[in-house]
């Protein structure tokens, strides 16, 4: 009756549970991946903004525009600081510049117009001072932290369902066990619960977290080994799901069973004649 009552709102918890898993996680997942994607392809006036320095520490670079125009096409009034081998520094002013690309390998060129352009290291005598009517400076591919997750994550549940390659069956799977794992832990957190007044109420909430958490590390392992074809599609991470099942009817019913079965095959006295 217990267990009834157990399963009763861990079902509940299952059907929210089931929607996160096969339509709110992987539409959050898509978006994710969106904005890592828009940040890897913008270009750097996109990262820049009027009236503040950007520095790009990769490339000792430090940039400031005091106006973006023409939806954010075109800079107005360009300084930029960059240092180079040898402690020199190159400063360089500008009325204008664009982003322009290159005819090789879609190359991208900072083109900067009507300006001048001071070279030397600081301390020293010697400047290079440049006065350019145009002039074009290489930009380096813009970098992205890369997302944590698989781009089938990000995939429809429906799409899994219609795809035939190992890694969205397991990915599938997966899905399908965030829902099945609610019931079983559920029966699993009713079992560990009883406890008396001498151990306390808290004794078994680590065997608690520790089965939790080996619950998930075999469910991460099965789905990489089902992509790797170690183990078939047909296993796939229902054992996993089998074994704590047992676990948890092992650990609610397993001192009755265990009585029950002494009591069946125990020694029975025999009965003495009578005389």
């Amino acid at each position: 009756r217990l267990s009834l009552y157990t399963l009763i709102p861990s079902i509940l918890v299952a059907v929210v549970v089931a929607y996160l898993s096969f339509f709110a996680s992987p539409a959050g997942i898509s978006k994710v991946q969106d904005i890592f994607q828009d940040v890897k392809e913008s270009n750097s006036l996109e990262l820049l903004t009027s009236g503040r320095f950007h520095a790009d520490a990769k490339n000792g670079r430090v940039t400031y525009v005091e106006q973006i125009v023409n939806d954010g096409q075109q800079m107005r009034n360009v300084f930029s600081a960059q240092s180079g081998s040898e402690g020199e520094l190159t400063v360089t002013f500008a009325q204008q510049g664009q982003i322009e690309t290159g005819e090789v390998q879609n190359t991208r060129y900072l083109v900067l117009e009507n300006g001048y352009q001071y070279a030397g290291a600081p301390g020293e005598k010697m400047l290079r001072i440049t006065q350019f009517e145009k002039f074009g400076q290489l930009m380096a591919e813009p970098t992205a932290s890369k997302s944590s997750y698989k781009k089938v994550d990000a995939r429809t549940t429906a799409s899994l369902l219609a795809s035939d390659k190992l890694e969205d069956k397991a990915a599938l799977q997966w899905r399908i066990s965030l829902v099945m794992i609610v019931p079983i832990l559920a029966l699993i957190a009713q079992a560990l619960s009883r406890t008396n007044h001498r151990r306390g109420r808290y004794v078994k909430m680590l065997p608690a977290f520790l089965i939790f958490i080996f619950y998930l590390v075999l469910l991460n392992g099965a789905r990489d080994a089902i992509e790797k074809q170690k183990i078939s599609l047909e296993l796939g991470m229902w054992w996993v799901h089998g074994l704590f099942l047992a676990l948890a009817l092992l650990l609610l019913f397993g001192s009755d069973w265990w009585r029950y079965l002494r009591n069946s095959t125990g020694d029975k006295k025999p009965k003495l004649a009578e005389d």
